[in-house]
């Protein structure tokens, strides 16, 4: 009964750590993930002002100055 025990408690001690490593890996998972949607964030207004120069340049070399 004694031995019974003792495996009991390294299944719990085991999966106690089984456990942390899941909320650590989620924890990561979730920074990446934030990381992620700000970095595409940044990325699509750094276009959108890529986009707005070019157009203006375009206008700029297109349109006779008065």
């Amino acid at each position: 009964f004694g031995e019974n025990r003792r495996v009991l408690q390294a299944l719990r001690t085991l999966l106690e750590e089984f456990r942390e490593e899941l909320r650590e890996e989620e924890t990561r998972r979730w920074q990446l993930q934030q990381s992620y949607a700000n970095d595409k964030a940044a990325w699509e207004v750094k276009w959108a002002e890529m986009k707005c120069q070019v157009a203006q340049a375009l206008m700029a070399a297109l349109v006779p100055r008065l």
